[in-house]
């Protein structure tokens, strides 16, 4: 959880200092306003206007997940889990839309080779699609090219 920005001091009146020591009180208010405002928009807060992006929210969470310093909490370890899944799931999804993923799969035992083998379908990572009996070899491609 991000922790709330540092809050400026409470208003008060321009005055000037007529001594040292009202001259160092306004000055450690100077600094505090200064320190509050970079706070508020330090490059490491999320902020929740405009200007979220998918890359900037990738880019923020690694940077919770690998323990960099910033204005938040570190993670427990169940939510550490719950990025890693929803990043792999979110992966998976991407790799399976640009084609990118090596995929093997057994389809149902409903339409078995004429051999009476199991079919094995593969590809993805841009390789044609080609599905192969696991006993006698038989491949059958995409285009509906039988190869015994």
């Amino acid at each position: 959880m991000q922790r709330p920005p540092q809050q400026p001091p409470a208003p008060a009146r321009a005055a000037t200092a007529r001594t040292r020591a009202e001259r160092l009180v306004w000055e450690d208010r100077a600094r505090r306003i200064e320190a509050a405002r970079r706070d508020a928009c330090a490059p490491r807060r999320w902020q929740s206007q405009h200007g979220r992006t998918a890359i900037r929210a990738a880019l923020w969470l690694s940077g919770r997940v690998d323990g960099r310093p910033g204005p938040f909490r570190s993670l427990s370890e169940a939510e550490q889990r719950h990025v890693a899944t929803v990043a792999a799931g979110a992966l998976g999804r991407v790799e399976s839309v640009l084609d990118l993923a090596d995929v093997r799969r057994e389809p149902t035992s409903e339409h078995p080779c004429q051999c009476g083998g199991t079919i094995e379908v593969y590809g993805g990572a841009g390789a044609q699609p080609v599905a192969r009996c696991k006993s006698c070899g038989a491949l059958w491609f995409e285009n509906g090219v039988i190869a015994a």
